[in-house]
């Protein structure tokens, strides 16, 4: 585990044998939460302060005040050393989660003084793509254990396609093409199960037009993991139709719709809105910028 802190930053990353999990907190640290968990562990084991000081190097004066009904604390790195001597879980006394005893020195932690901006910047963005990466793949395993009885092996690879939130739409229009401007959309994971090729992008649906109340509605702030159309295809031929929804970059907006006529004569494609409130529309492909296949949707949870 790797752990930084400062007295107003926290950053963690905890890594176990089979599993990762990742927490970003940026908060005053709990240093008084943390003395009571340690403190409660010491009791447990009958620890006395000569003890504490003969496994761990700190001072008697110390140890007491911080075991007194007083505001003083033992520090971090004080309770680092308490845990190794004494087989506690410094997760439990830091942060009060897991099991209370258990010692690991892969959960050393470390303590960096005078955090800048830049070191927190590289903590977080790599936290943030691992936390990414993790909410995929535990929403993947949701969808295998539901559907499968037993797991089959699948060859598969982890791409990183940008993401197109709601609040984008507009300036995906004007910068689509710009080659800087996707370099600073976010990026999150997606698996394929063989090697990725073409141009995928993730879009967050926006509004309610293909809501119907049914299990096959798109509700506002799911994602769509998409793959692009590339344009001489629905130019030329028909697209598949049965197989697929669609995510469609019109001149006046981005839209998330069924497709139920394509037209190659004309030049056309029909739209369809799963909810009746919004009635077909027939567009012309001189208007459409980009069209997408929606490969696969992932709802965030709600309560």
């Amino acid at each position: 585990m790797l752990q930084r802190y400062t007295h107003y930053v926290c950053l963690q990353i905890l890594y176990q044998e089979n599993h990762t999990f990742c927490v970003l907190n940026i908060i005053n640290m709990p240093k008084k939460d943390s003395t009571l968990r340690t403190i409660e562990l010491i009791k447990e084991k009958g620890i006395s302060p000569k003890e504490i000081q003969q496994a761990t190097g700190i001072k008697y004066n110390t140890i007491t005040n911080a075991l007194g009904d007083n505001n003083r604390n033992f520090t971090i790195e004080q309770i680092s050393g308490i845990c190794e001597a004494f087989n506690f879980n410094q997760t439990y006394c830091v942060f009060g989660k897991g099991e209370k005893y258990g010692y690991k020195a892969s959960d050393k932690i470390e303590i960096k003084e005078n955090l800048n901006l830049d070191d927190i910047k590289e903590i977080a963005k790599e936290i943030h793509n691992k936390d990414r990466t993790i909410s995929y793949l535990q929403s993947q395993m949701e969808v295998l254990n539901s559907t499968h009885n037993e797991a089959t092996p699948i060859q598969q690879d982890v791409v990183y396609i940008p993401l197109v939130n709601q609040f984008a739409y507009a300036g995906y229009l004007d910068g689509y093409t710009d080659t800087t401007y996707m370099e600073q959309l976010p990026k999150i994971p997606f698996i394929v199960d063989k090697e990725g090729h073409g141009n995928y992008i993730a879009f967050e649906v926006k509004g309610d037009s293909m809501n119907n109340g049914t299990e096959e509605s798109y509700l506002e702030g799911d994602r769509l993991y998409c793959r692009e159309i590339q344009p001489h295809l629905w130019v030329s031929s028909k697209l598949h139709l049965r197989k697929w929804d669609f995510v469609i970059v019109h001149t006046n907006g981005i839209i998330v719709k069924r497709i139920i006529n394509h037209d190659v004569k004309n030049h056309t494609i029909t739209i369809h809105s799963l909810n009746d409130m919004y009635p077909d529309r027939v567009i012309d492909l001189c208007e459409v910028k980009q069209i997408f296949n929606v490969i696969e949707s992932v709802r965030p949870r709600r309560r």
